[in-house]
């Protein structure tokens, strides 16, 4: 330890002899743990929203889309399953549709998926250990069950919408409800599927339409970028991002936001350090001094006090990432606590039974050492301020 690290260390052992100062110090770094630890919790919760509904999300909706005009040639498929990034293409159809049963109507989409498809995702039930359906057969969202009020057994018709001329009319296609799925997310409320022969009997094509699924979810944009101008302007490639990408954006704003403003509690922290190393200079002059005329140099004296803001700032945010990492880990236990002490429900109302937490390293190392540099900084006022005293001065 060199001399200015060492002198502020020994200054900080004012910090248990019941000082003033030494109060306002202790509750400087208290503040900075809490900001760190609280900030990192806040972070770790938004991230684990947002990755958890894009997992569901993603479950049922394509990477990409894939339409043309006439059957997507041979030549093209393989080249797209030549793609590194991809991990499987299957024909796949989607509209709009309305579903009626009983009096009942409600809105939603219909989905119909190949033999193929199907063996690729376990489309409608999120579970692979559930059987493909069989001819006639659907599953939709237990949300949209709910709404029309029907079980597996019954059998509701699917109106498809079907342009004829210039005249729009609707197919209707019967269906018998197979079960339902529960991906915990908005596709639950408006999302059912079928087979290939309900796609024949609706009239669509699966030889035009293809869903398209890549290792990274979030390359999802430059892949349609490249992948457009090679297949040229007969082939539409749509991906996700057009259709949830202003969610997420909002998604990951109000993570931003909610960082920036469970940060002040940091900024509050560093002017109650700033306060308090403001003290601890007025109170060591006499001792400043000593150092000064014993050879101590101004830049020595501006040291002592940044090391006192290194150490004060590194303790901090370690023991603020220690707190942030145990709450982000077991904040769902914390939110079951919570709701029990109070008898009320957090997340009611939402999709998530638990509350999610997914901690990022990168977060962690973010915050803490940026919460520690803010500290050092922070002392710089207090560091040119004691490098200031007169010898003379302090010691008349």
């Amino acid at each position: 330890m060199n001399f200015s690290a060492w002198v502020g260390w020994r200054f900080l052992h004012a910090l248990g002899r019941g000082r003033g100062w030494s109060l306002l110090a202790v509750l400087s770094v208290t503040g900075l743990v809490l900001g760190v630890a609280a900030l990192l919790a806040v972070l770790s919760v938004m991230q684990g929203f947002q990755s958890t509904l894009q997992d569901r999300l993603l479950q049922a909706t394509p990477h990409v889309m894939i339409t043309s005009k006439a059957p997507l040639g041979a030549a093209p498929r393989a080249a797209l399953r030549g793609d590194s990034r991809v991990r499987v293409l299957v024909p796949f159809v989607t509209t709009p549709a309305l579903f009626s049963l009983g009096g009942r109507a409600e809105p939603g989409e219909f989905q119909g998926f190949s033999s193929e498809a199907w063996e690729a995702f376990p489309l409608g039930s999120g579970d692979p250990r559930v059987a493909p359906l069989a001819a006639g057969e659907a599953r939709l969202g237990r949300g949209l069950a709910a709404r029309l009020g029907v079980f597996p057994g019954d059998t509701l018709t699917a109106l498809i919408p079907e342009a004829v001329g210039t005249r729009l009319q609707v197919r209707p296609v019967p269906l018998r409800v197979a079960g339902y799925f529960n991906f915990g997310a908005e596709v639950d409320q408006t999302l059912l599927v079928a087979g290939e022969d309900s796609v024949a009997a609706a009239g669509l094509d699966l030889t035009t339409s293809y869903r398209l699924a890549l290792d990274d979810p979030q390359s999802a944009p430059a892949f349609v970028a490249h992948w457009q101008a090679e297949l040229g302007a007969g082939v539409q490639l749509t991906p996700w991002t057009d259709r949830y990408g202003a969610l997420f954006a909002a998604v990951a704003l109000e993570r931003r936001m909610m960082g920036l403003v469970v940060g002040l509690i940091i900024a509050v922290a560093l002017f109650n350090l700033v306060a308090s190393l403001t003290r601890l200079v007025d109170e060591k002059r006499a001792a400043i001094a000593m150092l000064m005329t014993q050879g101590a140099s101004r830049r020595h004296i501006a040291q002592i006090f940044l090391a006192q803001g290194a150490i004060l700032g590194g303790a901090g945010s370690a023991l603020g990432a220690a707190l942030g990492y145990g709450l982000a880990e077991n904040a769902g236990a914390f939110l079951a606590l919570a709701e029990q002490i109070f008898s009320f429900s957090f997340l009611g109302g939402t999709y998530f039974q638990a509350l999610p937490s997914e901690p990022q390293a990168s977060d962690f190392w973010l915050v803490s050492l940026s919460a520690a540099l803010a500290t050092v900084l922070a002392a710089a006022y207090p560091a040119w301020r004691a490098s200031q005293v007169l010898p003379a001065r302090a010691l008349h």
